[in-house]
């Protein structure tokens, strides 16, 4: 108990300053199996009224299955399971069987009265984009059909792509990147239509950008705002006779950003490369008739081995004309500000930075990065060899910055976690009473009687999420936990989630529970098999009839 009571001291010492804090509300425990609903996958989207949530037959969590999909809608309130529909291989598909073996889920697109599912499917040269639709509580609106095909030859170096894309105004972007060849223009065919999927425009519209070599899937990030304009980041490389030009390590691609008025089909395109600075991090903001771009840079007169951050990079540009209101700003990190950034680094370094929110905050904007990295390596045991694929997530950086592009205020939380899977999200902003709510992963925790971080035990690591407040006025952060299980959680109602388990959907956070076990009944068959075959003894392991879940969804709120 001792443990516990440190951490409420803690807690009672933190939110001296701030009144709120964050707690979950659970759903009554969910049973899954494959009998069932089959096994939460993910938090596809929220309206009004409902959470809904992908269910799939796979065990991995993270990999949607092409088999089995069914999605579940829980009441926001009460989080009690309101309504379920199958979307692939579920008694209630037997009719579209055939086609639905060939499509791949795409995305689902959520509106207050609507539910949409696109799926996509590859052949013979072709790539089609099918849709479905239901009602807030799932009930069926629409029969699952075609309605947009783009198609490739065998000579493309570039190869058609899907694109669906959705915004909180109901309007739905259905299309794709056309084939092109080597040298040609990359080429963006689209239908805008409202949320009950009747026709607003369509177009084609030529981008930027050409295709230098073999390309497969979309060559750029499509954005599409709610002011229905669809904004572009397409990164260019240069050529042999441009990168002669540079200074040395300065970067051989440029990001050109775009804004395209969908209903007239035009483009206006600004081309972000400044000489001697590599620019990177880039994030766009929309504020009234203007688009603020954010991002970092690196000045090569400072230091040419372009090692190092050296500030922040803004830009101001009209959304209409798509002109610059006024120069793009620099703006060099302090002394104090670069100590606060680099850590245990010699200089601040953030180029592998995501700066994943932007938001204003009376006549300022606040910026929210963390730095990010994956990679794989082949781990051996002696006998057998596999790929293990990580990410490791470290600080928040968070800073005010005013209309001059100046740095009013920064603060550098730091923080360290390892996951396992590609580009895994950890960080998630919650906005409510002048204050920011920051849920993040962190494997460490500072010990006062040491004056340094140390690793948290496997019980700190399951039983609390870190977050921290944030005051927007001047910066100030309080740190504290959301406990996932109190002291004398039985250990069948135990929570088994982590920050990366946090989702963010207008404003408001989701958790997941999900804790897989094999059924007593095939344990029992594998332990009696043992004497008889080893290697029979393992196949219950490998069938997913043998498994069950138990499950939990959370909405995590402010408590006064």
């Amino acid at each position: 108990m001792r443990f516990y009571a440190f951490f409420i001291v803690l807690s009672l010492l933190t939110i001296s300053s701030f009144s709120q804090k964050l707690d979950i509300k659970w759903s009554e425990q969910m049973k899954y199996s494959n009998k069932q609903d089959g096994f939460f996958k993910s938090v596809a989207g929220v309206n009004d009224k409902y959470i809904y949530c992908l269910f799939t037959r796979n065990l991995k969590k993270r990999i949607i299955t092409d088999k089995y999909l069914k999605i579940v809608a829980f009441d926001r309130q009460t989080l009690q399971k309101v309504s379920s529909v199958g979307l692939k291989g579920y008694p209630e598909n037997k009719e579209k069987r055939d086609l639905l073996k060939k499509l791949h889920y795409y995305k689902t697109i959520i509106f207050d009265k609507v539910v949409y599912v696109f799926w996509t499917l590859e052949s013979s040269g072709r790539e089609e984009i099918y849709v479905q639709s239901f009602n807030e509580s799932l009930g069926k609106l629409s029969s699952i059909k075609k309605v947009y095909e783009l198609t490739s030859e065998r000579s493309d170096n570039k190869k058609a792509e899907a694109l669906v894309l959705g915004t909180k105004n109901d309007l739905v972007l259905i299309g794709g990147e056309k084939a092109a060849k080597k040298e040609e223009s990359v080429t963006l065919s689209y239908k805008l239509l409202n949320s009950d999927l009747s026709f607003v425009s369509s177009n084609e519209v030529e981008l930027p950008i050409k295709v230098t070599g073999k390309s497969y899937g979309l060559t750029s990030y499509y954005e599409l705002g709610d002011d229905g304009n669809l904004y572009v980041y397409s990164y260019v490389s240069m050529g042999k006779e441009e990168q002669k030009e540079l200074g040395k390590n300065e970067y051989t691609y440029y990001c050109i950003f775009s804004a395209i008025n969908l209903d007239k089909g035009a483009i206006k395109s600004y081309r972000i490369k400044f000489d001697q600075k590599n620019i990177y991090s880039l994030r766009s903001f929309h504020d009234g008739n203007s688009i603020k771009l954010y991002g970092y840079y690196t000045d090569l007169t400072i230091d040419p081995k372009a090692g190092a951050t050296h500030g922040l990079f803004y830009s101001n540009i009209d959304k209409n004309t798509l002109e610059i209101i006024e120069e793009p700003i620099f703006t060099a990190f302090s002394t104090e500000e670069k100590n606060k950034i680099k850590k245990d680094e010699k200089e601040p370094y953030l180029v592998n930075s995501i700066i994943t929110k932007v938001q204003k905050y009376n006549d300022r904007d606040i910026l929210f990065s963390y730095k990010t990295h994956s990679y794989s390596y082949t781990s051996c045991n002696g006998k057998t060899c596999h790929t293990v694929i990580e990410c490791k997530n470290s600080d928040v950086l968070c800073m005010a910055v005013n209309k001059k592009g100046e740095i009013e205020w920064l603060n550098n939380h730091d923080r360290f976690y390892i996951h396992n899977g590609w580009y895994v999200e950890d960080v998630q902003i919650l906005f409510e009473d002048n204050k920011f709510f920051i849920t993040y992963a962190d494997r460490n925790k500072f010990d006062a009687k040491r004056n340094r971080k140390v690793s948290k035990s496997k019980r700190e690591l399951r039983d609390f999420i870190d977050y921290i407040i944030l005051d927007p006025e001047n910066g100030q952060t309080t740190q504290h936990e959301i406990v996932l299980n109190p002291p004398g959680t039985k250990k069948k109602n135990r929570k088994y989630a982590d920050a990366s388990d946090i989702v963010e959907k207008n404003n408001a956070l989701y958790i997941t529970s999900t804790k897989v076990k094999m059924k007593p009944a095939a344990i029992a068959v594998s332990i009696a098999l043992i004497p008889v075959l080893v290697v029979g003894s393992m196949i219950p392991s490998f069938m997913p009839s043998s498994y069950y879940g138990i499950g939990f969804v959370g909405n995590i709120q402010i408590v006064k």
